[in-house]
């Protein structure tokens, strides 16, 4: 304003734009100030928190690197959490190690008791003079084995029921006579041969020469004989053909509907091998081949793989997943018997070990399930698998 002149529209206006600009900064200064005060006391909180942590974890605190700080709090902390994870394993490892060590104990207690019992038998103290005399056991027993078997020959050679009868009779016989006509009977057995030999060849010169008589006759026969042969021959090339016809149709008809009605132990078989692969296989087909039908499986991105092209891990899931299928077809009819395996998933990754475990679980609901192995990991993997279900034996 002018001294004495009224301001014009033109600056009242002015006038007011540059008053709504400095209340907008007046109000904008305001709102940060406030939260630069609230960051401040975050901040505050913050560093008092994190020097109180770095306390409790006997950590060196600085209030100028309050974010590196944090960061090798936090990097301290992720490795204590991995050292009591660590230590938990290798609690349970040494509480697992206590439980065989004791199984173990009470082994070498049954045994040392049943060392005993036999030392006691056989009147020993020593395991080297134990197995001395088990050696004597056996070769005893051997000994008794072949006198039973000498004293049956004898009683079939003289015709005789008892072992006192033919003592009797040998009792007063010279072994040299006995010689000699052994060997008289021998000379005649073989001349008997000789004469067996010249009249057979004597009786197949005969034959021979009594063919030879009338032989235009024979001739007449053998060609009427050649002509029935002939015919016999045709009705039978007849009768095959139609016969390999009738076996070609049925076995295409078999073949259709085999493809149409595909049994449920294949489908079964299909659907663990799919569980068992993690999904890698989808189905399992049959195919005709030179040798007879060929299993196939059909893999997730729709190619198809001849067993006998599989991996020998695939392939031993795969004869796993039938024998699972064929014995619950079984179980279905009849007392199922104990299904064992022994060490099949040597060559089978955790995952798919694991997966095979829950299919014996299942199996184990109709009858009993034996799986053999050294492998200790497996263990591992049957008890997260089968849970309560599984019991662990060590031999």
């Amino acid at each position: 304003m002018r001294s004495g002149i009224p301001p014009s529209v033109v600056e009242v206006r002015t006038a007011l734009a540059l008053l709504v600009e400095i209340s907008a900064g007046v109000q904008a200064t305001s709102k940060l100030t406030r939260q630069i005060s609230t960051m401040q006391e975050d901040q505050a909180r913050f560093a008092a928190s994190l020097a109180q942590a770095c306390n409790a974890a006997s950590h060196a605190f600085d209030p100028a690197r309050l974010a590196v700080c944090a960061d090798e709090l936090d990097a301290a902390l992720t490795a204590a959490q991995q050292t009591q994870a660590l230590a938990r394993d290798k609690a349970r490892a040494l509480a697992q190690a206590h439980v065989d060590r004791q199984t173990l104990k009470g082994d070498v207690q049954l045994l040392s008791a049943q060392r005993n019992v036999m030392c006691a038998r056989y009147g020993v103290d020593t395991i080297a003079l134990l197995r001395d005399a088990l050696d004597d056991a056996a070769k005893a027993t051997r000994l008794a084995q072949e006198i039973v078997m000498l004293e049956t020959e004898l009683l079939a050679a003289l015709c005789v029921p008892g072992l006192a009868v033919a003592l009797a009779r040998l009792e007063g016989m010279d072994l040299a006579a006995l010689q000699a006509e052994a060997d008289r009977l021998e000379r005649e057995q073989t001349a008997a041969d000789s004469d067996i030999q010249t009249l057979h060849h004597a009786n197949r010169t005969a034959r021979q020469a009594f063919d030879s008589i009338g032989a235009d006759g024979r001739v007449a026969a053998l060609m009427e004989n050649r002509r029935t042969t002939m015919l016999e021959i045709g009705d039978t090339a007849t009768r095959y053909l139609r016969l390999r016809l009738g076996a070609e149709a049925i076995d295409s008809a078999l073949r259709a509907y085999r493809d149409r009605h595909r049994s449920g132990m294949l489908r079964d078989a299909a659907l663990r091998f799919t569980h068992i692969t993690g999904g890698s296989f989808s189905d399992l087909r049959t195919q005709m081949s030179d040798k007879g039908e060929t299993l196939v499986g059909v893999q997730q991105g729709g190619g198809s793989l001849l067993a006998d092209a599989m991996s020998k891990g695939t392939r031993d899931q795969l004869f796993l997943a039938l024998r699972m299928a064929g014995y619950l077809e079984f179980a279905k009819s009849r007392e199922p018997l104990p299904f064992i395996a022994d060490d099949v998933m040597e060559t089978f990754d955790d995952t798919r070990a694991s997966a095979t475990f829950g299919m014996l679980a299942q199996i184990a609901r109709h009858g009993q399930v034996i799986y053999l192995t050294h492998h200790e990991h497996l263990c591992d993997l049957a008890r997260k698998a089968c849970g309560d279900g599984v019991h662990i034996m060590r031999f």
